[in-house]
């Protein structure tokens, strides 16, 4: 028989009687499943479902007969359904639930467990007693009551309207997990104390776990508690969850941390929203566990299962590109922008208003005008684009600067108020004739967007100083009305990659277009074609044999010009060579490469078209490879 408890009584998560499981230690893993049924239709006893060790089990038995004649007695004279809930019929009982009845309904069904394992006339009174009691409104079979039961609802709950209950659950359960509470749900837990004065109690559950994942559940509950074999490599990778999602907030946890707190819950049995403390310094918070691609309740962390590690307080940069497309008209009629407010931010805001997530959020607008040449009298600082021809200037403007809000769905009103604002502000150019238009605003894919990118990459460049101790975790989202496509400049492109990979952090792209057929972002960028790798030895061969030559013809001129060649001596033969080779090619590399038949290595990185040198290639090698001049090649 389960009974709850709360934090008063016990802050582990699975209490046991070893008078009832005397297999079980601290420690060990076991399976709960309410309302078992046995092979003749009665409700399965959790020692038969727990140990076959026939004596122990006798013993227990023998012990709990003698625990309900000795509580017949003492009831004797009193009324029938006082002496069926025994001696703690005054509310005073082991687990303090504040309310008589429940006490008594605990004890009662406590005796009807004992009195189910003497035999078939057992049985048969059990039936009539468990028939009483249900009729008294205390918990029936299936663990619901018919009247002024034991069933506990959260406490947040009492007073609130139907819908307002209905709404309350419905967020509740997206906040601690995909998965809604199933009272039928077969549950893992870990035993965490073992107490030996609770006469009364055969084993007692954490009110929290209960809630969690049974959502409905009775102070007094039949089960079926079986013991997991973890030695069993079978059994263990049966429980074994894939992947277990770890929340934190409200604290800085490094990397190091991480790994301790990993280390912490290592062969262990986790539940969804299971609360994590390791030496009181790392709080986190279970979320979500998957196995086999599906999500489920609760599962056991082993060797091979992967963490996923979660913050609810980092910062975020949402940058949005004010490109040509914002203002214009999608399918449904809506303008772009009104998309990207009503439907991203809006859905957004929202989630992390459900979720009570407190980041500290930036929000810069930014764009890129391009200008005739003739408008550099106004604007001295412009930029020439050699790849589209023309002068160009880049716009951000900061809407939101690291705010921290609880609700940021107020905050949208305010950012359409700025985009009606945004173009005219940038566009109208007050001069002694009036006011005029200068600039034309660029597409999507010649936006500046690895510019924006940099931008917020700065702002995490020297997190490490000053560092906030209260925040974990870097991110940046990038809001665009493009398909995903964007032209940027090769070198741009390597800089913006490797501060990304230094830094260590993430850019996530929210195109607002219809879903192309390939799988986005996607940057273009102009370059030359890279040639293989045969190709490319067979250059270098040719440029360490022109190389060869050219020291060659050196030498020979330097020695036909020596003095010691010219003046007679008595020694007659070839003057001897005098230093042509400076010292740093005289090295075992130098004197390798400059054999005839040597294989020259490549270099990984002129293998990859993002780190491949187009100048050398162009320049050094192919003319070799080629034989033409490098002027003929570009045309000029």
């Amino acid at each position: 028989m389960l009974r709850v408890h709360d934090d008063t009584f016990s802050t582990q998560d699975l209490v046991l009687n070893p008078a009832f499981f005397p297999g079980i230690r601290v420690g060990d893993i076991v399976a709960i499943k309410p309302d078992a049924v046995s092979d003749d239709g009665e409700l399965a006893s959790p020692r038969n479902s727990l140990d076959n060790d026939s004596q122990a089990v006798a013993a227990a038995a023998a012990a709990a007969g003698a625990h309900a004649g000795d509580s017949a007695a003492n009831n004797k004279g009193k009324s029938s359904d006082t002496a069926a809930l025994g001696p703690a019929a005054n509310g005073s009982t082991a687990v303090d639930t504040g309310e008589g009845g429940e006490a008594s309904g605990n004890n009662a069904s406590a005796e009807r467990t004992d009195r189910s394992h003497r035999g078939s006339n057992g049985r048969r009174s059990e039936q009539q007693q468990r028939g009483s009691i249900q009729g008294n409104g205390h918990p029936s079979r299936n663990g619901r009551t018919n009247g002024q039961g034991a069933l506990r609802k959260p406490s947040r709950w009492v007073g609130m309207a139907e819908n307002d209950r209905a709404s309350a659950a419905h967020a509740e359960d997206d906040e601690m997990s995909g998965l809604r509470p199933d009272t039928r749900r077969e549950i893992l837990l870990q035993v965490g104390e073992v107490r030996r004065d609770t006469q009364q109690i055969q084993a007692s559950m954490s009110n929290n776990v209960a809630r969690t994942l049974w959502d409905e559940y009775a102070t007094n509950q039949r089960v079926a508690i079986r013991k997991i074999d973890t030695s069993n490599a079978q059994e263990r990778e049966s429980i074994r969850a894939d992947f277990v999602e770890i929340a934190f907030r409200d604290q800085y946890v490094g990397r190091s941390d991480m790994w301790r707190l990993w280390r912490h819950l290592s062969n262990k049995v986790v539940h969804n929203n299971k609360p994590t403390n390791v030496d009181g310094l790392i709080r986190a918070s279970v979320r979500r566990i998957y196995k086999n691609s599906a999500e489920i309740s609760c599962g056991y962390i082993g060797s091979e299962t992967q963490p996923i590690f979660r913050s609810e307080s980092g910062r975020f940069i949402i940058f949005i590109q004010m490109s040509e497309e914002m203002w214009a008209y999608q399918e449904d009629g809506h303008l772009c922008f009104e998309k990207t407010v009503n439907s991203f931010l809006a859905e957004l805001f929202r989630r992390w208003s459900e979720k009570q997530l407190n980041h500290m959020v930036t929000i810069v607008m930014f764009s890129r005008w391009y200008y005739h040449q003739r408008d550099s009298l106004f604007f001295p600082d412009l930029i020439y684009d050699e790849d589209h021809g023309r002068y160009y200037r880049d716009y951000y403007k900061v809407v939101a600067d690291m705010e921290v809000r609880p609700d940021w769905t107020v905050f949208l009103p305010e950012i359409l108020a700025e985009f009606n604002t945004y173009r005219r502000d940038i566009q109208e150019l007050s001069t002694p004739a009036g006011v005029r238009l200068r600039g034309d605003l660029s597409k999507a894919h010649q936006g500046n967007i690895l510019e924006a990118i940099n931008l917020g990459i700065n702002s995490f460049s020297s997190n490490y100083v000053d560092r906030d101790l209260s925040r974990t975790g870097l991110s940046t989202i990038v809001v665009t009305p493009s398909f995903g496509v964007f032209d940027v400049p090769k070198r741009l492109l390597r800089m913006t990659t490797e501060r990304m990979l230094h830094f260590g952090m993430r850019v996530d792209f929210v195109c607002l277009a219809p879903r192309p057929l390939f799988r986005p972002p996607v940057f273009r960028f102009k370059s030359y074609p890279v040639p293989s790798e045969q190709e490319q030895r067979r250059a270098l061969n040719r440029l360490a044999q022109a190389e060869r030559d050219a020291r060659r013809a050196k030498e020979t001129e330097i020695n036909s010009v020596s003095p010691l060649a010219e003046s007679p001596g008595p020694h007659s033969g070839p003057a001897p060579f005098v230093g042509a080779i400076g010292l740093k090619d005289r090295g075992p590399k130098a004197m390798a490469a400059s054999k005839p038949g040597h294989s020259i290595a490549i270099d990984p990185l002129m293998l990859d078209p993002l780190y491949f040198d187009d100048d050398k290639w162009v320049n050094e090698l192919l003319p070799h490879l080629t034989g033409v001049a490098p002027r003929t090649l570009f045309g000029s």
